[in-house]
């Protein structure tokens, strides 16, 4: 589970909280959901969850911060804004660097190749990919720790309707 528990900050331009005394749970089993209008604060709340930013009030991870779990990478993914490999590295290496980072097998990048449709793309750089083929691509370093939970910050933003949809059953699929 996921709980907000009074959460407040950072100080945006005006010198006030971006997100003011937030309070809610998230709980195993379903999916929440963030709703507002661009700039209202939900990539910050996301980043708040995850210790990224100066705040008040507890964000906890089933009842621990993250900075307390020992290998977050296997408890919770995350995909925030807009993250890109590293154009210079293959899809596999860069599988393989965040595998060894998360402390698990580097066949775990194999496995998540496969399960994002991308085995005959593991030996292309990056700089090379789509859009949609990036975007499984963060998608798979999100899952590679195996974790229980996923926080997606608009993860199929400026994708075309086919790789939205691809990504939507890739999550459902994981999700169970």
């Amino acid at each position: 589970m996921i709980q907000a528990i009074g959460l407040t900050g950072p100080l945006g331009r005006r010198r006030e909280p971006v997100v003011d005394d937030l309070t809610f749970d998230a709980r195993p089993g379903a999916v929440t959901v963030l709703l507002g209008p661009p700039g209202a604060g939900k990539s910050t709340v996301l980043r708040l969850l995850l210790g990224l930013a100066p705040h008040r009030g507890a964000a906890l991870v089933r009842g621990r911060p993250v900075r307390r779990i020992p290998r977050p990478a296997r408890e919770i993914g995350a995909l925030l804004d807009r993250p890109r490999p590293h154009p210079g590295r293959t899809v596999r290496g860069h599988l393989r660097l965040s595998a060894a980072a998360a402390g698990v097998p580097a066949a775990r990048a194999d496995e998540l190749l496969e399960a994002v449709g991308m085995s005959g793309l593991a030996d292309r750089r990056a700089a090379t990919l789509s859009q949609g083929m990036e975007r499984r691509l963060v998608l798979a370093t999100a899952l590679i720790g195996d974790p229980h939970t996923l926080l997606l910050d608009e993860p199929v933003r400026d994708l075309d309707p086919r790789e939205a949809a691809l990504l939507h059953g890739l999550v459902r699929g994981w999700a169970g």
